[in-house]
């Protein structure tokens, strides 16, 4: 049974003053702006019932929110946010949910399958020009589809762009990251979570090298809308991305994207 959640909420930054809203919303007063996180539906499963093998993560809509609901299966979760119906699956790739309409599928997912339980959640992320989250890191997996603007994902290695309309799958559970609009205008995004339940859903963190983590080290091939600040290197080809572990967790679906979210 998929469990709704609307009072939690992931969102940091590098000051510390707190604002809670109501719906779930946190945000955080700073300079520069922060990023909001937004938990739209979680549910918790064991890992006994994920598919074996490699998963991905699929992301589908459907006519109405009872019709994404029901189709949730063992490991799904439904939620409806701008006007769409989405649900999204923890599934073997190339899949698809009866019913509903493809939107995108990313992975490799670096399933928590350790873990007791696993909360599987979906949020929105939003924010304007130059917004970002604290450093932080999460105990499993989490990955993006960017619906509006350019996203930066921020790790040791560096930041990838990546622009509306694609996927990016997170490194890791435990690898310090940080969320960056590095694009021109607000920041729209949905994000992908799979967790160990019996965890802080987030933690602080630290870069080693904050410089190194701000360089520019890739994009997914589509022309850049903006560069985050401390930008310092040319983006890479694919030998230096691989070099750096980026490759691993960059899935490009073009064909699957439905430009009018």
């Amino acid at each position: 049974m998929q469990r709704r959640s609307l009072g939690r909420a992931l969102v940091s930054s590098a000051a510390a003053t707190t604002l809670l809203l109501g719906g779930g919303t946190a945000v955080w007063a700073q300079t520069p702006p922060a990023v909001t996180v937004t938990t739209l539906a979680e549910r918790t499963v064991t890992p006994a019932q994920l598919p074996a093998g490699t998963l991905v993560w699929r992301l589908e809509t459907f006519p109405t929110g009872d019709a994404a609901v029901a189709a949730t299966g063992n490991a799904g979760v439904a939620a409806a946010y701008n006007g769409r119906n989405y649900l999204l699956t923890l599934a073997p790739p190339g899949g698809a949910t009866p019913g509903g309409t493809r939107v995108a599928e990313t992975g490799a997912v670096p399933v928590p399958r350790t873990a007791a339980q696993i909360a599987l959640r979906i949020s929105s992320l939003t924010g304007g020009m130059g917004s970002q989250s604290a450093v932080h890191s999460h105990p499993g997996a989490e990955g993006y589809f960017i619906i509006a603007s350019e996203f930066g994902a921020r790790s040791q290695s560096g930041t990838v762009r990546v622009p509306a309309g694609r996927t990016f799958v997170g490194p890791a559970g435990g690898t310090p990251v940080q969320a960056v609009n590095t694009g021109t205008t607000d920041l729209n995004a949905l994000v992908f979570f799979a967790l160990d339940a019996g965890q802080p859903a987030s933690s602080p963190a630290t870069f080693a090298d904050p410089a190194a983590a701000a360089r520019v080290v890739g994009a997914t091939g589509l022309p850049a809308t903006g560069l985050p600040a401390g930008s310092a290197l040319p983006l890479m080809g694919a030998a230096a991305l691989a070099a750096l572990g980026v490759l691993s967790r960059l899935r490009l679906v073009p064909s699957t994207i439905r430009p009018t979210l």
